[in-house]
């Protein structure tokens, strides 16, 4: 689209456009507000910031015109521009009267809470092929490699080739995991310099032991999504969107699982080619660590009215300042062989997420213990890595307070634990 934001990009690069389908902004005669913040991703703890720009685009004043913003839940208000006041929950500028043309930019900053942040419960670095294998789809026999050239995290990820030809297949892999959560959102890390529009790779999702996999739609790719549009002929799907063109680099996408609450999925991706009779330099698609989390983010609506009774609002995009995942803390337990470990929720009710400070090799044993001294649950895994996610599930267990011990050669662990 030749909107007013169109953006040919590199004129040495011809996978780079944004298209865009928006009249140049004047022709609409109304007041507008438009709401951002220069803190998408934060640490807990972090201040965040959020600018508002009010634009009035009528033909005349726009007299009387005040703007409001909820302040999220879980902030600290810190201080506000341009006169802007903070009572009830709500940060509040009187403007006056705005001459038509006239353009205000607000902000104001908050404080988070320490220690409070995204719940992680699954990761995945993608740096072996113990876990991920690559199937041939159309008989090509082309596939996903394991390479350590070029990697986002850890020490391997893995690359698509775009090469001229028609090809397609995919990177599939024997985990899964449990959708929780009140907003749950997968993370994938990728980096693709293909033809535009035509060499794309697409993530798929499916339930349990169902067969079909399913293309994440549009509107579940909330940040950093697919850049545009993908060729019929590439995977026979009609009016699909993929990672195609140029990444510029290392992008982390967001992926909305809400549709999935309470069930087992698996992921993959998915890449396909077309026939080309440029035969340049091959391109490449590449995937790097996965995360499932409980998604902590700040994102309330900020609004504008004048004397004619005019409303307009907006929130900030990609659902506003997201929280990463908390750091994992001490234990419980004190002392030289303590081992460092984070659970999450805590109260829980369905699932319980433990993350190891540091890599303990060998057996892990992972028990649960009632106040009576019995055992409630037990598992016993084979070597844990630092930052990997262990599950329990414990909708069986009966509610009440119970210790959770983690035992190593890495050292120990002891937390306390309410299940409701």
């Amino acid at each position: 689209g030749l909107g007013y934001y169109a953006d040919q990009g590199s004129s040495l690069d011809a996978s780079d456009g944004v298209e865009n389908f928006e009249p140049i902004p004047t022709c609409i005669r109304e007041l507008k507000i438009k709401k951002t913040t220069s803190t998408p991703l934060i640490e807990p703890g972090e201040n965040v910031e959020f600018s508002i720009t009010v634009t009035n685009h009528k033909e005349s004043t726009a007299t009387n015109v005040v703007v409001t913003d909820e302040l999220p839940a879980g902030l600290t208000f810190s201080g506000a521009s341009n006169g802007g006041t903070f009572s009830n929950g709500m940060v509040t500028w009187n403007l006056g009267n705005m001459p038509s043309g006239d353009v205000k930019t607000l902000t104001y900053t908050a404080k988070t809470l320490p220690n409070v942040g995204s719940n992680r419960y699954f990761i995945d670095p993608m740096d072996t092929d113990q876990d991920w294998f690559s199937l041939d789809i159309d008989g090509n026999n082309e596939f996903f490699t394991l390479q350590n050239a070029v990697v986002k995290s850890g020490t391997h990820a893995w690359l698509a080739t775009s090469k001229p030809t028609e090809t397609e297949f995919s990177l599939e892999t024997v985990l899964s995991f449990t959708v929780t959560g009140t907003q749950p959102v997968m993370r994938v890390w990728t980096n693709y310099n293909t033809e535009n529009g035509v060499d794309a790779g697409i993530v798929e999702i499916r339930k349990g032991l169902d067969p079909t996999w399913e293309q994440f739609p549009d509107d579940r790719v909330f940040r950093n999504p697919y850049p545009r549009k993908v060729d019929y002929q590439t995977f026979a799907i009609p009016f699909i969107s993929g990672f195609s063109g140029n990444s510029n680099g290392w992008i982390q996408s967001y992926f909305d699982l809400s549709d999935y609450l309470g069930e087992e999925v698996t992921i993959r991706f998915h890449f396909g080619t077309n026939q080309d009779q440029n035969l340049g330099a091959d391109g490449a698609f590449y995937v790097d660590e996965i995360d499932v989390m409980d998604m902590l983010n700040y994102d309330t609506e900020a609004c504008v009215t004048d004397d004619d009774g005019v409303t307009a609002c907006a929130r900030a995009p990609e659902r506003g300042v997201i929280v990463q995942p908390g750091t994992v803390v001490d234990t419980d337990e004190p002392g030289a062989f303590s081992l460092p470990m984070q659970v999450q929720p805590n109260p829980a009710y369905d699932m319980l997420h433990i993350t190891l400070g540091r890599e303990a090799s060998g057996d892990v044993r992972v028990q649960l213990v009632g106040a009576d001294g019995r055992t409630a649950l037990s598992r016993v895994l084979n070597g844990v890595s630092a930052g990997q996610i262990l599950t329990l599930d414990v909708q069986q267990v009966p509610a009440g307070i119970y210790v959770l011990q983690v035992e190593s050669a890495a050292g120990n662990g002891v937390k306390k634990v309410v299940i409701r």
